[in-house]
């Protein structure tokens, strides 16, 4: 068994008739070509002209395209939100730990000045936690 990888950004664009059958896919693929050569394409190989067939069905079907914009926007927000979400995550963990770090620090009898250095926090942020540690105990 081979498995073969193509990169179809990479396809260099050459005339068709030069083209291998697996080039004039990667050239079908690559949205390179204009339509007259799509349509040379799909002269050429059965299959392209299947695949060219079925594209123009398609897009002639305004319910067909509607559905396939919607799956697609559908398909954006979540990608979009999953990336909202790591990045409040990853927010969220990094201010619980410099909230740990100034805690340690608090705690290991450092000034307010000295953690601000060190951390970079406002002073008042460290008052806070300084606060909110007396009323814990």
């Amino acid at each position: 068994m081979e498995l073969h990888f193509f990169e179809i950004n990479k396809f260099q664009k050459k005339p068709i008739e030069e083209m291998t059958r697996i080039e004039r896919w990667l050239a079908y693929f690559s949205n390179k070509l204009s339509a007259k050569e799509l349509e040379e394409l799909g002269m050429k190989d059965s299959g392209i002209q299947g695949a060219l067939d079925a594209s123009d069905i398609f897009m002639a079907n305004k319910e067909e395209r509607n559905a396939y914009i919607r799956r697609e926007m559908a398909i954006m927000d979540q990608v979009s939100d999953r990336e909202g979400f790591i990045q409040e995550g990853f927010e969220k963990g990094f201010d619980q730990a410099v909230n740990r770090i100034i805690t340690n620090m608090i705690q290991a009898g450092l000034d307010d000045s000295q953690i601000s250095k060190f951390t970079n926090q406002s002073l008042e942020t460290i008052q806070q936690i300084r606060e909110d540690l007396k009323k814990a105990k």
